[in-house]
């Protein structure tokens, strides 16, 4: 079953590695040259990776992440138990070096378990909201100190399918703010409009005016015409 983590998160970290990928060139010689191989193929040879971490003291936590599960990161600085998870992303690779952890990340020590995102996608989802759909109780409304794991159980309970990609989206509220915009936009009744009306109008008199026009001049050369004929015979 896919995995579900939650993740406090400093500024400036989020700034180092989230925010925006990290070039490849900037990790050579840190990280040994077997691991780096690795990450380059999973990555396609493109143009960088994104990446988080934990230290020794969650390695319990780290050990039940696998390739395919999904974090979600919360920005430091909120409440709590409210605030907003603002990053989304699926784990594609794993490995533990500390050099790494050193080079890359500005506050904090100790990052060493490292996992690699292929991509990051941003997100607005209200730990309240998300707490309450995985029934937490208020009381014990998961505070994050560090990384947390939502448990299996909870998983399996209360996300419907085990789907929490989709479960996520229902309540990511860029999404709903999406498709109320649409919804929004489809029921809005449509005004009439004057303005084309009046164009056409004016095109179809003035055209009308040609043919009037047209004919008038039509008639009266077959009157001089006539004329002319009779002249001839009398």
């Amino acid at each position: 079953m896919q995995n579900l983590f939650l993740v406090p998160a400093s500024e400036s970290n989020l700034r180092a590695t989230i925010k925006k990928a990290i070039p490849f060139s900037r990790v050579q010689g840190i990280i040994p040259a077997r691991t780096l191989d690795q990450l380059e193929q999973i990555f396609d040879y493109g143009d960088g990776f994104y990446c988080w971490a934990m230290t020794q003291s969650r390695s319990n936590i780290y050990n039940k992440m696998h390739n395919g599960d999904i974090v979600i990161l919360k920005p430091n600085g909120q409440n709590h138990n409210e605030g907003y998870f603002k990053y989304k992303g699926s784990v594609i690779f794993k490995a533990i070096c500390p050099e790494l952890g050193n080079a890359l990340w500005p506050s904090g020590t100790g990052w060493e378990l490292i996992y690699f995102f292929k991509k990051i996608k941003e997100v607005t989802i209200k730990h309240s909201v998300l707490a309450e759909r995985l029934h937490y109780e208020q009381c014990v409304s998961p505070i994050l100190q560090g990384t947390m794991r939502v448990a299996s159980e909870r998983i399996h309970r209360f996300i419907p399918a085990g789907n929490i990609d989709r479960f996520l989206d229902s309540i990511d509220e860029k999404n709903n703010r999406s498709l109320d915009l649409i919804e929004r936009e489809i029921q809005r009744p449509r005004t009439p409009n004057n303005k084309g009306k009046k164009i056409v109008r004016s095109q179809a008199i003035k055209g009308s005016f040609y043919v009037y026009f047209f004919l008038l001049f039509l008639l009266l050369l077959g009157l001089f015409w006539l004329t002319d004929w009779f002249h001839i015979i009398l």
